[in-house]
Formats: C-alpha cells, sequence, structure tokens
C-alpha cells in the first residue's frame, strides 16, 4: 500500500526551524521576505525535489496536487499527480499553478503561525491559507541490493516562485515576526543626583567663607 510521506500548502510564506526557544533558528526562503510584508499573492509556486541516495537505490514516489487538501487516500483519475521513478531521476521540480476560485490568495504570517502550519509530515484534513497542498507518498517500497547503501534517503526540498508571482496590498502583519525577545531592562542605581549635591554643598561653603582654603597653599 502506498504511505504518506510529507504534505505542504502552497503558499510562499514556507520557512523551517532548527533549535528551541531563544537559540530557535528560522530559516526563511527569498520568496517568503517578497511576500511577508503583503497581505495577498498570485502566481505560480515551485518546489524543487533533491532525493540524496546512491546509485543503488530503487522505488518510486508519487507528487500529488489537491486544490483543497488530500484525502486519506488519492485515486490517479482524480488528483493531480506525477509518479517518479529515483533510478530515473533524483533532482526534479514540480510548479504549481493557481488552482483557487479567486487570483489573490492569502498567505501564512511568520511568528503568528505555527512552522508546522506550512509543511508537516502529518497529513493536512482542512483547507487552510495559499494554493491548496503539495503531498509525497511512496509508490513502491525503496530498495537496494547493497546493504551498506542503507535502506532510507533524505530528500532536500526547495521553493521558490514562478515569474508571474505577484504581491498585492501592503499589510504590517509581518511585525508578529520577532526573531528574537526583547532584552530585559537594565536596572540602574542613581548616581547623578549624589554628585550634584556633593557639588552644591561645596558651593554653599565656599560662598559662606570666602577666606576658607580649597587647594591645600598657604593664606596670603
Amino acid at each position: 500500500p502506498e504511505k504518506f510521506l510529507w504534505n505542504a500548502r502552497i503558499d510562499p510564506c514556507l520557512w523551517a526551524e532548527s533549535g528551541s526557544g531563544i537559540q530557535t533558528a528560522h530559516h526563511i526562503p527569498a520568496c517568503c521576505f517578497a511576500a511577508m510584508p503583503f497581505k495577498y499573492w498570485t502566481g505560480s509556486m515551485k518546489f524543487r525535489f533533491q532525493i540524496v541516495k546512491s546509485a543503488y537505490h530503487k522505488g518510486r514516489i508519487k507528487v500529488v496536487y489537491d486544490p483543497n487538501f488530500l484525502d486519506s487516500t488519492t485515486e490517479y483519475n482524480v488528483n493531480f499527480l506525477e509518479v517518479i521513478d529515483v533510478t530515473e531521476k533524483d533532482d526534479f521540480t514540480i510548479t504549481i499553478g493557481n488552482g483557487q476560485a479567486q487570483t489573490l490568495l492569502e498567505h501564512l504570517s511568520v511568528g503568528a503561525d505555527g512552522v508546522t502550519e506550512g509543511h508537516s509530515t502529518s497529513r493536512y484534513s482542512s483547507k487552510g491559507k495559499g494554493n491548496g497542498v503539495l503531498g509525497v507518498y511512496v509508490v513502491n517500497k525503496l530498495t537496494t541490493p547493497n546493504a551498506t547503501a542503507g535502506t532510507s534517503v533524505s530528500v532536500n526540498v526547495y521553493v521558490s516562485m514562478g515569474d508571474d508571482f505577484e504581491v498585492f496590498v501592503p499589510d504590517h502583519s509581518f511585525m508578529d515576526f520577532v526573531p528574537f525577545p526583547p532584552p530585559a531592562a537594565a536596572v540602574l542605581s542613581p548616581q547623578a543626583d549624589d554628585l550634584v549635591l556633593a557639588t552644591q554643598s561645596t558651593e554653599q561653603d565656599i560662598q559662606s567663607d570666602p577666606n576658607q582654603q580649597i587647594d591645600g597653599g598657604d593664606e596670603t
């Protein structure tokens, strides 16, 4: 049976995170930076898949697109899909055009939405922002005659936008993204007041006794 691997929303504001807490690093692609200051976007989006494997690995996967979300089963005669033989093709790009009824589409917000709202190893079961969902499934289990090569591979996924990409309506929601929390305000003890009071006291003493020595020399 075909096994679900991963899915992502067709949305320019996709990003990855590593680390935790204040040491969380945000890996943001150029298309996300371009869309963040605007409320709407339109155009095609590209997903490049780079399968890191040896020459001995064999298997097939399928990439499925649905304008809404992926069902528990994907039908070959219903969904938009492409079957990839990893033996023949280990670096390929899927381009997704606008599959929605409207031209202008909303996008995710870095800082307000969680990173798993954009891509996840759990199947999305409802429609969200963006232009539908792209999913990856195993068609034929990965095999290799070389036992030292291992039975698992890594897949790098890169995103970019097509030449028809456009953004509309400037928006301030990108200010939700604060990569580092503001530092705590430093508490300083007031010392300037003490210095001023000492100076005032010295001046008052001099005015009260003009003949008072203050430099340690002999009085003439």
